[in-house]
């Protein structure tokens, strides 16, 4: 995922949607990660998430379309600066949760769809324009590359200032 870092001001919130239910997780040479996709802007972008701010997310039951405003704060402990995150929800679109019969709990994914994805809306939207230039060209087979260049065209032409 080579989407944008979430840049965050001390004391600003920042709107964000959550793209996805539960963080990317990973680890790296500086330690573990959690990674949310998040919409800020209409823009997608990443939320690299500290595990005390996954832990709270989880507690409120946010999940995928969930729009929450987060912000940053930095505080001094003894000589260290701390940075810490606060979250407010601003649209609970929360993950169900229900129990099952052995009395463990099971989290219920939202049925929303694809239809306000980004991502769903960039390649619905580029297959279209692949099919129009098919037609257009005379091409027969529509293959991964026209669907490609269909794609790069169109993000060419938003950019534009005109």
């Amino acid at each position: 995922m080579n989407n944008p870092k979430v840049e965050f001001s001390i004391g600003q919130p920042v709107e964000l949607k959550l793209l996805t239910d539960e963080p990317i997780t990973g680890t790296s040479q500086y330690g573990h990660w959690n990674l949310y996709p998040v919409l800020n802007q209409n823009e997608i972008q990443s939320f690299f998430a500290p595990q005390s701010v996954v832990d709270l997310m989880k507690k409120k039951g946010l999940g995928k379309n969930a729009v929450i405003s987060v912000t940053k704060h930095i505080t001094k402990k003894d000589k260290k600066m701390i940075t810490d995150y606060s979250i407010d929800v601003v649209s609970a679109k929360a993950v169900e949760t229900s129990v099952e019969k052995n009395g463990t709990t099971k989290r219920n994914k939202n049925k929303a769809g694809n239809d306000n994805n980004p991502e769903f809306i960039q390649l619905r939207d580029a297959i279209k324009s692949a099919v129009d230039y098919k037609k257009l060209l005379g091409i027969k087979n529509l293959d991964v590359s026209q669907l490609g260049i269909a794609l790069f065209n169109k993000r060419v032409i938003a950019e534009m200032p005109f």
